[in-house]
């Protein structure tokens, strides 16, 4: 099992962040669901926004590359929609990239391209992370998910 960092989440059924989408795309029996929003996706250096410090090296980076685990992840990943990408702050265009690579490769999955919010917990984004996670493909709600209006 992997160690879980103090980012909020809501069981094994449905997490969020572009750390939570890693985990998945690595331990895929272990998590449900991840939703992305405004996270540096496509990035395939570990040389900016503090990766340095986490990754320590490119070999160790490579093996949580997201546009590698997508790829190869891409058989089991077309079964059901288990990735969600929403909104924007600073990273537009490597959600567009990511769009993109899902779309060519078959993936099921949720995009939202904005709106555009401050890259920030508190910009409202949550709450629509939360309800594409808690919401199957037909668009019904599988579960009931109270989620509280951002300060």
């Amino acid at each position: 099992m992997p160690t879980i960092p103090p980012i909020p989440r809501f069981g094994r059924r449905a997490t969020f962040s572009g750390w939570w989408c890693r985990l998945l795309l690595r331990h895929p029996e272990a998590f449900g669901k991840a939703a992305a929003w405004d996270a540096p996706l496509m990035k395939d250096k570990p040389d900016q926004f503090g990766m340095e410090g986490i990754f320590g090296t490119q070999e160790n980076f490579e093996k949580c590359q997201i546009t590698k685990l997508v790829q190869e992840r891409a058989a089991e990943l077309r079964g059901q929609n288990r990735l969600v990408l929403t909104g924007y702050g600073n990273f537009r265009q490597h959600h567009q990239k990511a769009h993109e690579l899902m779309k060519k490769l078959g993936i099921p999955y949720e995009h939202r391209d904005g709106p555009a919010r401050k890259h920030d917990w508190h910009s409202g984004w949550v709450a629509e992370a939360v309800e594409l996670l808690f919401t199957n493909q037909a668009g019904n709600r599988k579960s009931e998910c109270r989620v509280f209006p951002s300060r």
